[in-house]
C-alpha cells in the first residue's frame, strides 16, 4: 500500500514555499510516496569529472556496532556525523567520508557503500521518515514518520537514540495535515537538548508545541496561528515567537501565556535572539522605509536602528554576537535576495558587503569566520553553493564550490533558511565542509519529495581545495552539531 497524504486545505507557516520551485504556492492533495522497484542503490544521474565517489564501505550493525580495529573500541556515532534520508524513506547516519553507514530505522536495504548495487527487496511503500533533526548534544534525532493507515495517512514525530536506535513517539498528529509541502512537522531542539519544539497541523490550525523530553509529559501547545516562526534563547529559558506581525516571548514553564515585545512589525520571518540572550533584532517599518532594529529584551522600546533594509529581509547573529548578517530584500516581487551584508551589532557603524548577486539562503559557519550562500539563476534555474570570508569584501574571498539541482525538500530548507538555520545545519562542526542533497545535472524535480529521483548526498570542501564528494543516495542530509 502506498502512503497518501489526506486531502486538506491547510494554512502553511511557510507561505512562500514554492517560490523557487514553481513561483507559486502548492498544496498537498493525494501525493503518494512513490518509490519504484528495481532502483539501483548508488545510481546518481550525471556525475561530472570534478565529483569524487568514495570506495565501497562497510555498514555498521544497529545493535552491536563493530569495534574500530586500530583503537580497539566502538566508534562514536554522535560526533561529526551526517544524518540523511535515503530514497527508501529511511533514516541513516554516515561519516563525512562515506564510511560507517548506520541505519536508525528499519527497512534499509543492505548495499556496498555509496556505489551500491541492485536492491534485493521491494522498497517499503507503507511508511517513510523525513526531516531528521539532530539534538545539539548528538544523543538523539527527532524525525517525522508517515504511515499508511486505512487508505489515509498517520503522521507522528519520533525521537531516536543515535547510540541504540531505540525509538519513542513524541507526538502523534490528530489529523493527516502537514505544515508545508512535503513537511509533516517543523522540528527544532532547544540549545541544551532538553526540549523539543515543533510545529504541527491540528484540527484547530497550525500549532507550536514544546515537549520536555526528560519526563513522560505530553507536548503542550504554546502558540497557534500563521505565519509562526521562533527562536530559542541559548539557556532554554524562553523562546521568541513571530506570530503574524507580533513578537512575543514565552518562558519556562511554557504555557499559552506570553509577553508581547513589539507589535505591527514588518513581514520578515524568523526572529533572532542574541547569543548572550539579552537582545533581539527585528525589522520595523517607518513611513515609507524599514530598518533593522536591535533592542534589549527587557526594554524592547529602547531599540537602536542599525541600517535601512527591505521589509522582507532575513538576518542572523554571528556565533559570537558581535555582528549580524543580513540578506537584503527590497522588492517582494522578486525571487530571493540581492545583497548579503555584515553589520556591527552594537551600533551599525561598520558594514561590509559579502556578496552582491541573486541568492536564496545564507548560513554562518559555526566559528563565525565564514558565510556560505546558495546562489540562484532564475533564467537558467541553476543553483550554486559559494563561501566567503566574513572579513572580506564582495568577491575578494569568494569560493565557488558546487553547481547543482537541490532535492525537493532541500528547496524547502533553502526557501526558509532563516528558520531552518536554527535547527538543521549544513555546516560541519569544524566549519570546513558543507553537506547538500541533490543532483549535479539539470534533472527536473519530481512532484513529491520521496521518489527515487537519483538525488545524492554531497560533501563540499568549504575552502574549494577539493571537489565535491558523493557519499550516498538520499533526499535530505544534515550535519550533527558536534
Amino acid at each position: 500500500m502506498r502512503v497518501r497524504w489526506q486531502k486538506l486545505a491547510f494554512i502553511s507557516v511557510f507561505a512562500l514555499l514554492a517560490l523557487v520551485a514553481c513561483q507559486g504556492t502548492e498544496s498537498i492533495t493525494s501525493s503518494p510516496a512513490v518509490v519504484p522497484t528495481g532502483v539501483v542503490a548508488g545510481a546518481s544521474g550525471i556525475q561530472p569529472e570534478e565529483v569524487v565517489t568514495p570506495t565501497p564501505v562497510k555498514q555498521v550493525s544497529i545493535a552491536d556496532p563493530e569495534e574500530d580495529e586500530s583503537l580497539g573500541k566502538k566508534p562514536d556515532m554522535t560526533l561529526d556525523r551526517i544524518a540523511y534520508i535515503n530514497s527508501n524513506g529511511d533514516l541513516l547516519t554516515i561519516n563525512p567520508d562515506g564510511t560507517e553507514i548506520r541505519a536508525l530505522t528499519s527497512g534499509v536495504q543492505a548495499n556496498a557503500g555509496s556505489t551500491g548495487g541492485v536492491m534485493a527487496q521491494l522498497l517499503n511503500l507503507e511508511r517513510f521518515f523525513t526531516w531528521p533533526t539532530w539534538a545539539p548534544d548528538g544523543s538523539k534525532i527527532a524525525v517525522s514518520r508517515v504511515r499508511a493507515v486505512d487508505g489515509g495517512s498517520q503522521i507522528s514525530l519520533e525521537i531516536i537514540d543515535t547510540s541504540t536506535a531505540q525509538s519513542r513517539t513524541a507526538y502523534e498528529n490528530d489529523t493527516g495535515g502537514v505544515v508545508a509541502q512535503g513537511t509533516p512537522h517543523y522540528i527544532y531542539w532547544s540549545p541544551r537538548s532538553r526540549y523539543l519544539s515543533f510545529l504541527a497541523s491540528t484540527a484547530d490550525g497550525l500549532s507550536l508545541f514544546i515537549k520536555d523530553t526528560e519526563n513522560d509529559s505530553e507536548a503542550v501547545i504554546v502558540a497557534m496561528g500563521a505565519p509562526l516562526y521562533w527562536h530559542w534563547r541559548r539557556d532554554e529559558s524562553a523562546i521568541m515567537m513571530h506570530i503574524g506581525r507580533d513578537l512575543e516571548l514565552a518562558t519556562v514553564p511554557f504555557t499559552r501565556e506570553s509577553r508581547n515585545l513589539v507589535s505591527s512589525i514588518s513581514p520578515f520571518r524568523a526572529p533572532a535572539i542574541s547569543p548572550d540572550g539579552t537582545q533581539f533584532i527585528y525589522i520595523r517599518v517607518e513611513d515609507a522605509s524599514s530598518s533593522l532594529i536591535v533592542a534589549p529584551i527587557d526594554t524592547p522600546e529602547e531599540g537602536t536602528k542599525l541600517l535601512y533594509v527591505g521589509p522582507f529581509s532575513a538576518f542572523a547573529w554571528s556565533p559570537d554576537g558581535t555582528e549580524i548578517a543580513v540578506a537584503d530584500q527590497q522588492d517582494s516581487r522578486t525571487t530571493g535576495y540581492r545583497s548579503l551584508v555584515v553589520v556591527s551589532a552594537n551600533d551599525g557603524t561598520q558594514t561590509r558587503t559579502i556578496a552582491q548577486e541573486s541568492f536564496l539562503a545564507f548560513f554562518w559557519s559555526p566559528q563565525g569566520n565564514r558565510l556560505a550562500w546558495v546562489g540562484f539563476d532564475p533564467a537558467g534555474r541553476t543553483f550554486e553553493w559559494s563561501v566567503g570570508e566574513k572579513s572580506g569584501e564582495s568577491g575578494d574571498s569568494t569560493k565557488r564550490l558546487f553547481k547543482f539541482q537541490p532535492a525537493r525538500d532541500m528547496i524547502t530548507m533553502l526557501s526558509f533558511f532563516d528558520q531552518y538555520a536554527y535547527s538543521n545545519s549544513p555546516w560541519s562542526p569544524d566549519g570546513t565542509r558543507l553537506v547538500v542533497a541533490g543532483t549535479t545535472g539539470d534533472a527536473a524535480r519530481p512532484s513529491n519529495g520521496h521518489s527515487a529521483t537519483g538525488d545524492r548526498i554531497f560533501v563540499l570542501d568549504a575552502t574549494g581545495g577539493s571537489p565535491p564528494l558523493d557519499i550516498a543516495g538520499g533526499t535530505l542530509a544534515f550535519w550533527s552539531w558536534n
